[in-house]
This record gives C-alpha cells, sequence and structure tokens, in this order.
C-alpha cells in the first residue's frame, strides 16, 4: 500500500509544476494548490497527512487513519523524526468515520500546552501562522514543528477558537 501511495504521491508532484520563488499573491495561491492537488491524488483515505514544509511539499513525514500518541517513537504512522517537524498538514479523512482530527503539542493527547483540529477535507499549509489553544481558547505555544500526537474526535471536542484549515 505504502508503494502505490508513494507512486501516487510521484505522479502528483510531477503533473503539478509550480514556481516556488516568486513572493506574489499568484504564487502564492498556486503553492496552496498544491496541497488540494495532494487531497485529490488521496481522496478520502481516512488519513491525517504531515509535511516537512509549507504547502504539503518537503516530503510526507507521516499518514496515519489511526490514534498517534507520539509522532517521535516507532509505532504508529508518524515515526521518529515526524515528532515536532510538521510544518502543513492534510486531513484526508472519512467523512461519518474520520472527520475531525485534533494536533496537539504534546504528546499522549496532552490539553495543557494546546491543541488544534482540522476538519475532514481541510488543510493547513503554513503552521507558522498559527498557536495552539488550550481547552479554554488561551493562546499557547507556536504550531509550526511542534506536533507530537493527534486523536481523531467528535467535533464537539473542540473548543470554537481551535479550527484551523481551508
Amino acid at each position: 500500500m505504502r508503494k502505490i501511495r508513494l507512486a501516487a504521491v510521484a505522479v502528483g508532484l510531477a503533473v503539478s509544476v509550480v514556481p516556488v520563488s516568486s513572493p506574489s499573491s499568484a504564487a502564492g495561491t498556486a503553492m496552496e494548490s498544491h496541497c488540494l492537488t495532494m487531497k485529490k491524488i488521496y481522496g478520502q483515505d481516512g488519513d491525517i497527512n504531515a509535511y516537512a514544509d509549507t504547502f504539503c511539499y518537503g516530503g510526507e513525514i507521516g499518514y496515519d487513519s489511526g490514534d498517534d500518541p507520539n509522532w517521535a517513537d516507532n509505532s504508529g504512522g508518524f515515526r521518529d523524526s515526524a515528532g515536532n517537524n510538521a510544518m502543513s498538514v492534510l486531513n484526508t479523512g472519512i467523512p461519518g468515520k474520520y472527520e475531525v482530527v485534533a494536533l496537539y503539542d504534546y504528546e499522549n493527547y496532552d490539553y495543557a500546552a494546546g491543541y488544534r483540529c482540522l476538519g475532514v477535507g481541510d488543510w493547513e499549509s503554513d503552521l507558522s501562522k498559527f498557536r495552539f489553544v488550550d481547552s479554554n481558547g488561551n493562546t499557547k505555544g507556536p504550531m509550526a514543528r511542534q506536533i507530537s500526537s493527534h486523536r481523531w474526535v467528535t467535533r464537539s471536542a473542540c473548543s470554537a477558537n481551535s479550527w484551523i484549515g481551508l
């Protein structure tokens, strides 16, 4: 399955030629479309996907259809260097089953340092624009390169100001 997924990603990357150095809004839109391209490639496969760079570039550091309490250990869809390494995320969950994923600053789904929620079909192309929030909505630390765990949750588990994504 991983080989098929990697082949699909390679094909998607080959057909999505995008300017990467122009700071214009057109370039930003074109780069944003890369996350959309990845969403179309994966469809609704039930995964949370994370990338090392912004705009769903830089290689996929992990993907998982289950919960993962520690992105830096040797189990689950996120392993070793995936912990504290994500710059963009994409939720290709399944409506009615894997819809909302909570992304946590700490391991083991610890709300103390904050979390954020991402709805099914949504992505966030640049995590440096966001900070985690606690369960009361208080702002916590930065999200960029700080996600340590994730869990699939219901919409009601997310506070109103915890949502990210397009």
